[in-house]
């Protein structure tokens, strides 16, 4: 990934090279940041939410993402969020949503005060 840790990053620098890694980052106030990996309880926990959110999220033609689906949430901000739901038929990115009705994460002690932001 392009840039040096505790270095400004241009958003579209960011999103290009992002789809090219092996491994996710978030862009946190223009800077880039690797993400960890997650555990087993996190892991099942967020599919079971997605599941759910899937099946009721089709009846209203909405899609429904985990984990490798970017949120951009506004131009120094870009998270992975655990489960994410779009309901919007403009949202025709495959790469990065904008319109999400709703974000879950999956919190744990090691990550919560990250998440809540």
């Amino acid at each position: 990934m392009a840039g040096v840790a505790g270095q400004y990053v241009p958003l579209a620098t960011y999103l290009a090279a992002e789809r090219d890694v092996p491994y996710r980052h978030e862009y946190v106030g223009g800077m880039i940041y690797a993400m960890a990996g997650g555990t087993a309880a996190h892991n099942l926990t967020s599919q079971a939410l997605a599941l759910a959110m899937y099946s009721t999220g089709r009846k209203q033609n909405c899609q429904t993402y985990v984990s490798d689906m970017k949120v951009k949430v506004d131009d120094l901000h870009v998270y992975y969020p655990d489960v994410m739901v779009v309901c919007d038929p403009q949202s025709l990115d495959p790469y990065l949503q904008t319109t999400p009705c709703l974000i879950a994460e999956v919190l744990s002690p090691s990550t919560r005060h990250t998440d809540l932001r």
